[in-house]
C-alpha cells in the first residue's frame, strides 16, 4: 500500500516560518508534525517504527499534495492511502491527534 501523510503546513521557507511562529503562539498545530518531528529535526523513532513494521509513509506538505490527495484527506493533517488508483483517508486529523505524538500509536492504528 502507498501511504501518504499530509501536513497541515506548507513546505516553503515562508510556510515553515509561519508554522513555527504559529506553533509558538499556539495558533497553529499539526498532529502529524508532532508524530514525525521533534523540536528541530525529524524523529528517528518515527522512521524506526515505520521500518520495524515494514510500512512506508511518504510525507508531504499541503502545497506539495495533489488536488485528489487533498480532496481525500479533507481536514489536515491526514494520512491517506492509494487503493486501485483512488485516494482514501485512513487516519483523520482527529485520529492523528489521538496518537498524542506517538509514532508507535500511529503504526498501531495502521496495523489495526
Amino acid at each position: 500500500m502507498r501511504y501518504v501523510g499530509i501536513y497541515n503546513a506548507d513546505g516553503t521557507i515562508l510556510g515553515e516560518l509561519c508554522y513555527v511562529v504559529g506553533k509558538l503562539r499556539g495558533t497553529t498545530s499539526c498532529s502529524l508534525c508532532d508524530i514525525t518531528h521533534g523540536k528541530v529535526r525529524p524523529r528517528k523513532d518515527f522512521f524506526a517504527a515505520c521500518a520495524e513494521a515494514a510500512i512506508q509513509i511518504e510525507l508531504l506538505h499541503r502545497n506539495e499534495a495533489t488536488s485528489d490527495q487533498l480532496a481525500a484527506a479533507g481536514v489536515l493533517p491526514a494520512l491517506i492511502v492509494e487503493v486501485e488508483g483512488t485516494w482514501q483517508c485512513v487516519l483523520t486529523a482527529s485520529d492523528l491527534e489521538e496518537c498524542a505524538g506517538s509514532p508507535a500509536q500511529l503504526i498501531s492504528r495502521l496495523q489495526a
